[in-house]
């Protein structure tokens, strides 16, 4: 009996221990079958298999992955949970914490946020996060006039059911603040998976021939080398000029008549948020969409706001861009 258990055993760490795609396609089937996976994805395996590859991509075990991937109007996305876990495992992470303000007071977890609202207070969702090894902190925001701006505050659906945004508003402005955190600061963990409480805002009809999420990944491609470059040689030089305006004179003072001094020019950024949100604004070009979404991750002088905006102009372009390709 025992050792017709040891055998059983064995057998069954053996057929999870799936090397071949062919193998996985059968594995993808059997579950396909059961009432053991999401209904999402039930009698469908070519979709349990896709989902499983996406997690082997960031690391989650393929049932875990079933669990934690869903397909929103054919983006592959995670829910805004396991990408903290994710983070949290990844030991990358050394400070975490999120919270909402009203009119600048952190609040508790209850409170009457749609009352403050209604009052036209100032409601934002705060996220904040720290890299192991970095001395910054990288903080983002999403308040409830950002919501309203996305026509998203008290949104229903196209069949006029309540979204969660009528329903549980408090926790989808802490799901945005924390999705752009972690896709922004743990990029190379989530390995450009969306968050799941996000790619639901995205309206159906802009992504559903595939349009949108095509130049999506055509933004994300973008090869910004160059771009990254000239902007480091433009800061090293900004820093370089102020530097040597603050060294002290030490070199033999002349009989010469005295010369007014010169105000040192400071280099002109090649790139700046008022260029940036100009291009943005009517363009339609994937190029210029993704340099820039890549030199505001980089640019020391944009503030939180700075970046939420261009992620904002981002969508839009893409959007733009995704009705162009129909």
């Amino acid at each position: 009996m025992a050792n017709d258990l040891m055998t059983k055993t064995t057998a069954v760490s053996v057929s999870l221990n799936i090397t071949t795609l062919e193998g996985l396609r059968e594995f993808c089937a059997v579950l396909a079958k059961t009432n053991m996976v999401p209904k999402a994805y039930q009698d469908k395996p070519d979709d349990i298999l896709v989902a499983m590859l996406h997690g082997q991509e960031v690391g989650l075990p393929h049932l875990q992955a079933l669990q934690s991937i869903a397909v929103v109007n054919g983006i592959p996305s995670i829910y805004g949970d396991a990408a903290l876990a994710m983070v949290r495992a990844s030991g990358k992470l050394a400070e975490f914490d999120e919270y909402i303000e009203v009119e600048g007071v952190r609040q508790e977890r209850d409170f009457p946020i749609m009352k403050y609202a209604d009052e036209d207070k100032e409601v934002v969702a705060v996220c904040r996060s720290k890299r192991v090894g970095m001395t910054k902190e990288r903080v983002t925001t999403y308040s409830v006039k950002d919501a309203k701006r996305a026509k998203l505050w008290e949104k229903k659906s196209q069949s006029g059911f309540e979204t969660p945004w009528c329903t549980v508003p408090q926790r989808m402005l802490m799901w945005r603040a924390r999705g752009w955190n972690l896709r922004d600061n743990f990029g190379d963990v989530l390995k450009g998976l969306a968050i799941y409480e996000e790619a639901m805002d995205i309206e159906t009809s802009r992504d559903s021939s595939g349009a949108y999420r095509a130049v999506e990944q055509e933004v994300s491609a973008v090869d910004v080398t160059a771009l990254k470059a000239q902007l480091r040689e433009g800061q090293d030089a900004l820093k370089q000029q102020q530097e040597t305006a603050a060294l002290p004179d030490t070199a033999p003072k002349q009989q010469a008549e005295p010369r007014p001094a010169e105000t040192p020019k400071p280099v002109d950024p090649a790139w700046t948020m008022a260029k940036a949100r100009l291009m943005l604004k009517d363009t339609t070009d994937a190029k210029v969409v993704g340099a820039i979404v890549a030199w505001s991750f980089d640019a020391p002088d944009l503030n939180p706001e700075n970046r939420k905006e261009i992620q904002m102009l981002k969508d839009e372009a893409c959007a733009r861009m995704s009705k162009k390709k129909r």
